[in-house]
C-alpha cells in the first residue's frame, strides 16, 4: 500500500525515482561522439600549452609547414586507429599493428630496390598485409583463441619475417632506398612522398635508410 502511495506521489510530482540525474559534463562525456570530441580537444590544448611552454607554438601552430607536419601524421595515425577501433568495438584487438605497419614499409622498400614502380609497389604491399590480416582473422575464428594470443604471435611473427625477405633476398637486415628514388636528368619518380611514408614507418620496426 505504502509503495502504490509512493508511485502515485511520484506520478503527481512528474518525477520518476528509476531516473537518475546526471550533471551536463557527465552527459556530455558519455556520448561516444561527443567524447572523442572532448577527448581530441584536451590532446590538442595539451600540445599546445606544451609547445607554449617549448617556444615552439608559433612553428607548430601557425606555420604551413609545422600544421602539415602534424597533419601528415596524424593522417596516418587515424588511418590505422579505423581499423583498431572496429576490432574494440567487435571485443577485439590487434596486438601485431605496429610489427605489421614496419613489414609494409619493409616490403616495400624491397619492392623499390627490385626495381617495382612506386604505385604497384603500394598496391602489393596492400595486397601483402591484406592477406596477412585474412590469415589472422581466420586463425582467430575458427580456432576460438583469443584475438591477444594470435596477434601477439604474428608481431613477432611479422618481424622475423621482415627480417627474412631481407636476409633471403639482399643479405641484409638494413634497406636503402635512396638510390632508387633520386630522379635522374630525364625525370623519375619524385622522392617527397616516399621520404613522409618512411619517417612514419621507421619508428615501428627494423632500421632502414630513407
Amino acid at each position: 500500500m505504502a509503495m502504490v502511495r509512493h508511485r502515485e506521489e511520484g506520478a503527481m510530482s512528474g518525477t520518476d525515482e528509476r531516473i537518475r540525474q546526471v550533471g551536463l559534463v557527465q552527459s556530455f562525456v558519455a556520448r561516444p561522439e561527443l567524447g572523442s570530441v572532448f577527448g581530441l580537444a584536451i590532446i590538442v590544448i595539451t600540445f599546445m600549452i606544451m609547445t607554449s611552454i617549448s617556444g615552439t607554438f608559433s612553428a607548430m601552430w601557425t606555420n604551413p609547414i609545422g600544421i602539415q607536419a602534424w597533419v601528415e601524421l596524424a593522417a596516418f595515425v587515424g588511418i590505422l586507429a579505423i581499423g583498431a577501433s572496429l576490432l574494440m568495438i567487435a571485443g577485439e584487438f590487434d596486438l601485431s599493428i605496429g610489427a605489421n605497419i614496419a613489414l609494409a614499409g619493409h616490403s616495400f622498400a624491397l619492392l623499390l630496390i627490385f626495381g617495382v614502380p612506386v604505385v604497384p609497389a603500394i598496391l602489393l604491399t596492400f595486397v601483402e598485409l591484406a592477406f596477412l590480416g585474412f590469415i589472422i582473422g581466420v586463425i582467430v575464428v575458427r580456432t576460438g583463441l583469443p584475438s591477444f594470443i594470435v596477434t601477439l604471435g604474428f608481431w613477432f611473427a611479422s618481424r622475423g619475417f621482415a627480417v627474412f625477405l631481407s636476409q633471403t633476398l639482399l643479405n641484409q637486415s638494413r634497406l636503402s632506398v635512396k638510390p632508387q628514388l633520386k630522379a635522374p636528368a630525364g625525370g623519375g619518380e619524385d622522392p617527397t612522398i616516399i621520404d613522409n611514408l618512411f619517417a612514419f614507418d621507421k619508428g615501428f620496426g627494423l632500421p632502414f635508410d630513407a
